[in-house]
């Protein structure tokens, strides 16, 4: 596992269109911004429907300081550069970009790193791998001891992705662009693997409303967790970008003090591919001498997809001759893919399937303060 560097870069080298605005674009910007992305999981009938967050030790988030700047446009010629100031769980970053006339080019990798819990003392959820199966339950149904997802108890897990993304930005009215592209991510993560259950089971009592039942054979755990899975989303994107429509508005009009909103609005139609590693699978036939198949490769129909930023920024002028602003921002993000499950139950106790795919959605917070000049 390659050594993570809380660090980040960003180029992008942009030529644009005259716009209305096309004098704002002769200034420099910069900005800090706090970000925390925090990923989420559908709802869903599995074991667990937070099963990604309480698995870990500390939950996978995207929890960084930012720091932005933009050169002044010379000849329709400007630079871009950005970077990551800290980041928690160890979360890196680099993307690369090339803008013409519109047209936008970039490339985008990074990881982030987590471990798995370890104490299983109190924690009824998680079973750690290689652990011998309860030879008697007392639950609510024979299930209970079985119905529980498995890990490798203190496992490093690297969380990795590479992306690329063509868009074009056709046009621009009151400081807001109108945005089409395409988008690529291979990711590797977490996904959760579940199987049919049925245990051949002997009553043997009742105890406290619950049943006493004995194991007749040895069963495997009903859900896994494969810390390698492979998930691959390619998306069609249309929407509006206006993340700097108060500042064009605000220097357009030489105001001396203002506020908006701000933000950005994208639909996406998204195809999802998810794999597993079959890791688990194998280690699973190792230990227990059974034949467990790979799971199935899964691929979605398209699915309507969302992202948003929405903001709200005030401007002040300090220098009314050069029309260079201050600013102040606060708002929330999120991306939410519509979908609730994955796989479908499985037909056979010997094959698994993929159930859900980790980071299948993000929301969060940011704030920024900066200014152009």
């Amino acid at each position: 596992m390659k050594s993570a560097r809380a660090s980040a870069l960003l180029l992008c080298i942009s030529l644009s269109l005259p716009t209305l605005a096309d004098e704002y674009y002769d200034q420099s910007i910069v900005s800090f911004s706090q970000y925390n992305m925090a990923s989420g999981m559908p709802d869903t009938d599995a074991v667990i429907d937070d099963w990604f967050e309480a698995a870990f030790e500390d939950e996978i988030r995207y929890d960084t300081q930012e720091f932005t700047f933009r050169s002044p446009r010379y000849k329709d010629f400007s630079i871009d550069v950005s970077g990551l100031l800290s980041a928690e769980n160890e979360r890196e970053k680099y993307s690369a970009g090339l803008k013409w006339k519109g047209i936008k080019f970039s490339l985008e990798s990074g990881s982030a790193k987590g471990k798995f819990i370890s104490n299983f003392s109190q924690n009824e959820t998680f079973v750690d791998a290689g652990t011998s199966l309860p030879t008697t339950c007392n639950g609510t149904t024979e299930y209970d001891c079985l119905e529980r997802v498995m890990i490798h108890g203190g496992e490093e897990v690297e969380m990795t992705f590479e992306g690329t993304k063509i868009q074009y930005a056709f046009r621009m009215k009151d400081g807001v662009q109108s945005v089409f592209g395409y988008s690529k991510y291979n990711i590797e993560t977490p996904i959760l693997l579940s199987r049919k259950l049925d245990p051949n089971v002997t009553p043997i009592g009742n105890s406290n409303g619950n049943q006493v039942v004995s194991y007749d054979d040895k069963e495997l755990w009903q859900s896994v967790i494969d810390a390698n899975g492979k998930t691959e989303i390619s998306s069609l994107y249309f929407g509006m970008d206006g993340t700097e429509r108060q500042l064009i508005n605000a220097y357009n009009r030489n105001q001396p003090i203002s506020s908006g909103p701000v933000g950005s609005f994208f639909c996406m139609l998204s195809s999802i591919e998810v794999e597993s590693s079959g890791e688990q699978e194998t280690y699973l036939n190792e230990t227990y001498d059974v034949e467990i198949n790979k799971a199935q490769d899964y691929i979605s129909d398209l699915l309507l997809t969302f992202e948003f930023n929405l903001g709200y920024m005030v401007t002040f002028m300090y220098d009314r001759t050069s029309k260079s602003q201050g600013f102040l921002q606060a708002g929330v993000r999120g991306v939410w893919f519509l979908t609730s499950s994955l796989g479908d139950d499985p037909a056979y106790e010997s094959s698994y399937v993929i159930d859900e795919f980790s980071g299948d959605s993000y929301n969060g917070y940011y704030l920024t303060a900066g200014a152009t000049f």
